[in-house]
């Protein structure tokens, strides 16, 4: 199976890649559309992420669930999220929305954790070092998904990062 996870932006999206050919490997990406807006940034958002996917030949996209509480560029955000279902409708790729604090709490500890944090503890627990908060970002995401799956396998964890996994799979009815 290969996965996907993206922590969706407008100007700096964060991708992580992982395939089940290579799995003690990770690629990682940023998709910026530098001055493009409107509706020409979408296009080109799209079009990266359609190239991610096929070249990838990805199975699973993994994106964060939209932050109820953010302020900003919110509907450029929504606009983005949708995009990403689109694509995978679009691509016939398996969409998971994972909650926030899920992948936060997982790599963290913490599932308030700020981006900053999560940068650290991805280096730390993972022995990724990235620069890119985004980048980090979507690295938690697919390392709790992967950690996810070998859990309902009968993995065990620590208790928080069970409590994290837990609360994951609440969200996807299970």
């Amino acid at each position: 199976m290969n996965i996907l996870a993206i922590d969706q932006s407008v100007s700096d999206s964060g991708v992580a890649i992982y395939k089940s050919e290579f799995p003690d490997r990770m690629d990682f990406t940023n998709i910026r559309p530098g001055k493009r807006r409107g509706p020409e940034r979408l296009a080109w958002i799209r079009d990266q992420l359609v190239g991610l996917i096929k070249v990838n030949e990805i199975d699973v996209l993994i994106k964060e669930e939209y932050a109820y509480g953010a302020r900003g560029a919110v509907f450029d955000m929504g606009e983005v999220g949708g995009l990403i279902k689109i694509v995978c409708v679009d691509t016939g790729v398996h969409l998971i929305e994972m909650p926030i604090g899920s992948h936060k709490k997982f790599t963290t500890g913490n599932g308030n954790a700020k981006k900053s944090l999560i940068l650290k503890s991805v280096y730390k627990n993972y022995g990724i070092d990235l620069t890119n908060e985004n980048t980090a970002d979507a690295v938690s995401m697919l390392k709790t998904y992967l950690g996810f799956m070998d859990w309902k396998a009968g993995g065990t964890f620590p208790q928080v990062q069970t409590a994290a996994l837990k609360k994951f799979n609440d969200s996807l009815g299970g």
